[in-house]
């Protein structure tokens, strides 16, 4: 099965399963796959039978993002959306090459994803690096063509990396190369992502006492990285209840199913905001220390608060 087919498989298994996230950003790959799979899920979500039949559902939003002005997004998203589903269905909003969209633009899109209404569910195409850290991180990312860990160990070890060591990072590294070899030429930065997997890991699970993130992140750039890991992590919680096709972290896939199965959508997303929070305020302010053991407790909290 190709890349896009097992896209295609998981959106629609997702979907089945009751599992379908509010946002899924499709990337990488060719556009015009991309778009097949998106729109694919979009016909699945407002129940239309035929993909090429979706302008004419009034459940179905698209949006062409190079053209696109903030008063669309607030007139064909907000004020649209503020209504109910004219089936009583689901709803689907496409963004077309999301990426194209001003900065503007997109917090205005953010401000919707952060409160979706009901039954109603982002489907963006595009590349993630033009798209602002707080939309990317409120999304499912599923990215095509990534090489699998068997691939990805044979390129490392191809590079006189070991091979065990090359198994364990291309496992680590979610099918990029590049992340794959920095984790294998830096112990530094494999230790970083170790140690922040760890910390998440340890506070998914309720256990006490909580982790020390000071003193593994150190500097404020280090500390922004904990937080992006921690970060992956989330997201890979997100996706896991369906398939495992598209983990950032698939060295983690066993835990992060117990927690996919444990934790509400809901929750997950209340912690990918004190997430993003923290993150914001390390890069404008001084005492990164003091940020992260605030964010440690505040993310015991939600966990704490039990199912939804």
């Amino acid at each position: 099965m190709d890349s896009y087919a097992q896209i295609r498989s998981w959106l629609s298994c997702a979907y089945k399963a009751g599992r379908f996230p509010h946002a899924v950003l499709i990337c990488g790959g060719e556009p015009v796959l991309q778009e097949q799979a998106a729109l694919g899920a979009a016909a699945e979500l407002t129940g239309v039978k035929d993909p090429g039949r979706l302008a004419d559902s009034p459940d179905f939003i698209k949006l062409e993002a190079h053209s696109a002005r903030v008063s669309d997004i607030r007139d064909k998203i907000g004020t649209e959306l503020s209504r109910r589903p004219f089936s009583g269905g689901r709803r689907a909003v496409y963004v077309h090459n999301a990426h194209g969209l001003t900065e503007a633009c997109q917090n205005t899109l953010l401000k919707t994803l952060e409160e979706p209404p009901a039954d109603t569910y982002f489907l963006l195409t595009g590349n993630e690096a033009g798209l602002l850290p707080t939309i990317r991180s409120r999304c499912a990312i599923l990215r095509p063509g990534l090489v699998s860990a068997s691939q990805m160990a044979q390129r490392l070890a191809a590079q006189g990396i070991p091979p065990a060591k090359a198994a364990v990072c291309a496992a680590a590294g979610g099918g990029r190369l590049d992340t794959a070899v920095e984790l294998c030429s830096s112990e530094e930065a494999a230790q970083l992502r170790e140690n922040a997997l760890q910390v998440m890991d340890k506070l998914l699970s309720a256990k006490l006492p909580l982790p020390s993130v000071p003193h593994i992140a150190g500097t404020r750039e280090n500390a922004q990285r904990v937080i992006d890991y921690m970060l992956s992590y989330c997201r890979d919680v997100m996706v896991a209840g369906v398939s495992s096709c598209s983990l950032e972290n698939p060295d983690r896939g066993a835990r992060i199913s117990i927690y996919a199965s444990r934790f509400t959508d809901r929750r997950i997303h209340c912690i990918i905001d004190l997430l993003i929070d923290a993150k914001k305020r390390i890069g404008t302010s001084a005492g990164q220390g003091m940020i992260l053991d605030r964010l440690l407790i505040q993310i015991k909290e939600c966990v704490d608060q039990g199912e939804d």
